[in-house]
C-alpha cells in the first residue's frame, strides 16, 4: 500500500505588533463553527498571554469559517494568524496543525473554549 500526499491550502497573516508568548503556538481544529472561532480569536486578542501564533485548522466542507476568519484578520493582530483548510477529523486536523506550526511550544484548544486571563502562562 502506498501513501498519498495531499496539498492543503491556506494563508498566514503576520502580526504587526507582536505582544504575546512568541515561542508558543495554539492549534484550534474547527468544523462548521464560524461564530465560535471568531469569538475565540476575539478573546485571544484581548489576552496579554496569548500564544504568538494561532492556527485555525478548518475541516468544514464550505467556506463560512474561512470567510469569518479572513474578516477577523482585517484588523491589527497581536499574534500571527494561520488558516489551513484541512480534511475533517480531529486527529488529522491536529496533525496538520503540528506540521504548520512554527513555534517551539504548542497548545491545543477546541473551537468553543474561552480561556481566562492567565490561562496560557499557568500551563507548565
Amino acid at each position: 500500500m502506498s501513501a498519498t500526499l495531499q496539498r492543503l491550502t491556506g494563508w498566514r497573516k503576520e502580526s504587526a505588533n507582536p505582544d504575546s508568548l512568541q515561542d508558543c503556538g495554539l492549534i484550534i481544529p474547527t468544523l462548521k463553527r464560524p461564530r465560535e472561532i471568531v469569538e475565540l480569536l476575539t478573546l485571544l486578542t484581548n489576552l496579554p498571554d496569548a500564544p504568538g501564533e494561532v492556527l485555525v485548522i478548518d475541516g468544514s466542507p464550505e467556506n463560512s469559517v474561512e470567510a469569518a476568519v479572513e474578516k477577523f484578520a482585517a484588523q491589527d493582530l497581536r499574534f500571527d494568524l494561520v488558516y489551513v483548510k484541512s480534511p475533517a477529523g480531529l486527529t488529522r486536523q491536529r496533525n496538520v496543525g503540528l506540521d504548520a506550526c512554527s513555534r517551539d511550544f504548542i497548545f491545543f484548544l477546541d473551537d468553543d473554549c474561552l480561556p481566562l486571563h492567565g490561562y496560557f502562562r499557568e500551563i507548565p
